[in-house]
């Protein structure tokens, strides 16, 4: 039984899973994206991040992801703004990819109880999600030590390479439900996974 899907596994996601899943929820966290995963967007923590993640209990360990930054500049069309922070105040210059593999690690570790791996195909019920690939199939199979799903496009002509990435369980819509025999594809699939 389920009790909170979380979509999203960057920090939004990550610490909405962790708070929940320290209250006692079932926890599933799915994201489009291959994590560990750059992204080009904040790779900053600004003090009050900073200071809203050791309010939550979040702050060991935050300073050794990253370089203190006594302030930011904005820039764009050739102008730049620059601030600096309050006295005694500073930010972490830590990457996207740092920073939500560490997240989505404390969310695990606080309990959440699976995640979904994908889309690993690209699919028609996410016909705007990236495909992530075997390779994500393989850096989960060798770092998420909770139970996983691969999930995306998969399909009776893809389920074997999947599987040999290093998947042990998968979710499939689309090739079940458009089956001309759902029965036999799921007996099918069933066979392929044990």
């Amino acid at each position: 039984m389920l009790d909170v899907l979380i979509a999203g596994a960057g920090p939004a996601g990550s610490i909405a899973a962790w708070t929940a899943a320290r209250a006692g929820a079932r926890v599933l966290i799915v994201d489009r994206d291959t994590f560990p995963r750059d992204k080009l967007c904040g790779d900053t923590l600004n003090p009050g991040a900073i200071g809203l993640l050791h309010a939550m209990g979040l702050g060991d360990g935050l300073a050794a992801l990253g370089r203190p930054i006594a302030g930011m500049v904005v820039s764009g069309a050739g102008v730049a703004v620059r601030a600096r922070y309050a006295a005694e105040r500073s930010g972490l210059a830590v990457t996207r990819k740092v920073l939500d593999a560490w997240l989505l690690e404390r969310a695990i570790a606080a309990g959440a109880d699976y995640v979904a791996i994908g889309p690993i195909y690209a699919t028609g019920t996410k016909p705007t999600a990236k495909p992530v690939t075997l390779e994500y199939v393989r850096w989960a199979a060798a770092n998420v030590k909770i139970p996983w799903f691969a999930i995306g496009g998969i399909n009776l002509q893809t389920i074997d390479a999947v599987l040999e990435a290093g998947a042990k369980r998968v979710c499939v819509v689309s090739a079940i439900l458009n089956a001309a025999d759902a029965a036999k594809a799921c007996a099918e699939f069933r066979h392929r996974l044990s």
